[in-house]
């Protein structure tokens, strides 16, 4: 993977997280709903990302 690639992909993750935190500051109800779902995928994806990039040094 190209280091244009993996910067990417990494602001791509951060555009999302910051999207759903806003999400859920102006909705709270979201929060009550999906909000521990989503808190989970989240942190799986993330702990997902961290194991790849570690293990893989972030090559396809």
């Amino acid at each position: 993977m190209k280091e244009s690639t993996k910067l990417f992909v990494s602001f791509l993750i951060a555009i999302a997280t910051i999207g759903l935190i806003v999400l859920c500051f102006y909705y709270p109800i979201i929060l009550d709903i999906i909000g521990i779902t989503m808190a989970v995928l989240l942190a799986i994806l993330l702990a997902t990302v961290v194991v790849y990039l570690v293990l893989f040094g972030g090559h396809l």
